[in-house]
């Protein structure tokens, strides 16, 4: 099997990627930060995990096109790793606040560190000065599994979240900036937690408003009964925020993503005063394709909005401009009782489909690239099943398709739902099948996607 690399999408030229961290729209362009392991394809490099922790950058205008910078963030030496992380200003000096430690032991204190960049941050010191640790940031007594610190604005003041597990809970500790001092903060209160008994983790935690209501977004870890890693879909939750106490009440929770192949999103306030997200997709399993140079790549930017208390994505209107001139392609289908319609499509393109709301039975599609590689999905019985997972909805009313080489991302229900998935080998000749098993209209437009 042979993943092929994927053309639109941000990913640095070689090596292994994995969390988003400090988007941000500054000196007319769109910055992103992630870790990443040159040097690697797979995590894994002689016998210690996670060696080479380093913080990728990359710049866009338009959040499509990506340009790879230098490399941000570099560890003392081979013996210590970056984690996730922000990035802040004060008094218009850049920094970026992280978590840090030693690669080996596995228990090895994790501390919370600033480095300081030059105002373009195209250039940062890596002085890795801690901040905050577990003995000195005046609050309980966490385990040491506290790291991935997200700094934001309340009014004019500074404030961040952290994840940490306090008797055993996983949950979000929320510290105050004072003094105008990068390097100056204080444990305030447990600002979230909403833990199942198998989740072990709140990673990456993002907490912004849109509109009047606040947006919390985390990526959980899963407890495991053995040391493999385990992701738990991207969560959301709308709610309010209580600034007397410091305090996220939730009103509403959904998922960000229906796959695997999304994780440690990472928000972005575009210039029209909307937020974007983008996430992490995770590749394949590094101890079974050894054959390549790369492995994790972003996925699109999502620009968001609400429906109620309900969060909507779709794909960065951006992504229309890349299409090919003079590629478009329309086709109005009939569709009759068990009636199949094939489409044949390219590596890098765009499809729409539009079903009609009339059938009360079973209709859908699969997307073939031949016996092994088959995603299905359709709706029945008001649910929209994916992959044999299923949703609860009243119907299926549109898709929104885009294919990369070997990835695939899906639209539903005008971002009502999403979900991302890879196929094994590119998706030069694949091939959409519709169906329905009732009389049915749909209408299926494509494009080729040039960037």
């Amino acid at each position: 099997m042979n993943y092929t690399k994927p053309k639109y999408h941000l990913m640095p030229q070689r090596g292994w990627m994995n969390d988003l961290n400090g988007g941000l729209y500054h000196c007319e362009k769109y910055h992103m930060f992630y870790l990443s392991s040159p040097d690697q394809g797979k995590p894994y490099l002689t016998k210690k995990k996670w060696k080479n922790k380093y913080w990728g950058h990359s710049t866009s205008k338009d959040l499509v096109t990506w340009e790879e910078k230098k490399t941000a963030l570099i560890p003392h030496s081979d013996e210590y790793r970056c984690m996730s992380g922000s990035i802040f200003f004060l008094n218009k000096i850049p920094y970026l606040i992280y978590s840090y430690s030693k690669i080996e032991p596995s228990n090895a204190e994790i501390v919370q560190c600033i480095s300081t960049g030059s105002y373009d941050l195209e250039n940062w010191d890596n002085t890795h000065i801690p901040v905050l640790t577990i003995d000195s940031h005046d609050g309980p007594s966490f385990e040491n599994s506290w790291r991935d610190p997200y700094v934001f604005n309340i009014g004019s003041e500074l404030y961040m979240l952290l994840g940490v597990v306090l008797e055993n809970k996983p949950c979000l500790a929320i510290y105050k900036n004072f003094g105008q001092k990068a390097y100056k903060w204080k444990y305030m209160n447990i600002f979230f937690s909403d833990a199942t008994s198998n989740i072990s983790f709140y990673e990456c935690p993002k907490f912004f408003k849109i509109g009047k209501k606040w947006i919390l977004i985390v990526s959980p870890h899963l407890r495991s009964s053995d040391t493999s890693i385990k992701h738990g879909n991207v969560v959301y939750y709308t709610g309010i925020l209580d600034r007397n106490d410091l305090t996220f009440k939730p009103l509403n929770k959904g998922y960000i993503n229906y796959s695997k192949y999304f994780y440690a999103a990472e928000d972005i306030k575009l210039k029209n005063g909307n937020v974007a997200l983008l996430g992490w997709v995770p590749g394949w399993n590094p101890k079974k394709y050894t054959n390549s140079n790369w492995n994790g790549y972003a996925s699109l930017t999502r620009e968001l909005a609400l429906n109620g208390n309900e969060l909507l994505q779709l794909p960065i209107k951006g992504i229309r401009k890349k299409r090919k001139n003079k590629s478009y392609k329309k086709n109005e289908i009939k569709i009759l009782n068990n009636y199949n319609f094939e489409l044949e499509g390219i590596s890098q393109s765009e499809i729409e489909l539009h079903f009609e709301k009339n059938c009360i039975h079973k209709y859908g599609f699969n997307i073939i690239l031949d016996r092994e590689n088959i995603l299905s999905t359709y709706y029945q019985n008001g649910k929209i099943f994916i992959n044999n997972k299923f949703i609860k909805h009243d119907y299926l009313k549109n898709s929104h398709i885009f294919f990369d080489n070997c990835s695939v991302e899906l639209f539903f229900n005008d971002g009502d739902i999403c979900f991302t998935d890879l196929f094994s080998s590119s998706l030069y000749k694949y091939k959409i099948e519709i169906y329905s098993d009732s009389e049915m209209n749909v209408t299926c437009e494509n494009w080729v996607i040039i960037n």
